[in-house]
């Protein structure tokens, strides 16, 4: 399959899967949103992971609140991303839901106040994702004062 045929095929699949989502009712989105969150708090990795990365649902997408706050009463480091432009973002430590603010596509973002960023390179060429899962993992858990810090792969 040529990378414009997978290009259109997942365009396909977004407009059909959209267009799903909002034949949604409330009571259905909310019941879906309880249900996902149920299953991933009651997941394995969920479990033993220390970082957890999350977005905030608009336009009928499934809520992860619950997971938020779970994540947090665990004592978990939960990132949201901040948009930059097309195929830009950044993942902000989040420790509260009231630090999202409106950004891009009225969607809520974390606010850059406070935090520095490091911006990690993307080396999954040069090694398998798990040994570069493992060298982020390390920079976070070892990083002097890692809570005004956040990591940020990037493809630059």
């Amino acid at each position: 399959m040529t990378g414009e045929e997978i290009r259109r095929l997942k365009a396909e699949q977004r407009s059909m899967f959209l267009e799903q989502r909002k034949a949604f009712s409330n009571e259905k989105i909310f019941e879906k949103s309880k249900a996902v969150c149920e299953r991933i708090i009651s997941s394995y990795s969920f479990g033993f992971a220390d970082t957890i990365l999350m977005y905030s649902a608009v336009r009928n997408e499934i809520d992860l609140k619950d997971v938020f706050e779970r994540a947090i009463a665990d004592g978990k480091n939960v990132y949201f991303p901040k948009t930059y432009g097309k195929g830009k973002m950044q993942f902000f430590k989040v420790s509260k839901l009231v630090e999202l603010e409106e950004g891009n596509f009225n969607v809520l973002e974390p606010s850059e106040d406070n935090n520095v960023i490091i911006n990690l390179p993307v080396t999954v060429e040069m090694s398998s994702p798990h040994i570069y899962a493992s060298q982020v993992e390390y920079m976070s858990e070892n990083l002097k004062y890692r809570e005004f810090v956040t990591l940020s792969p990037t493809r630059e």
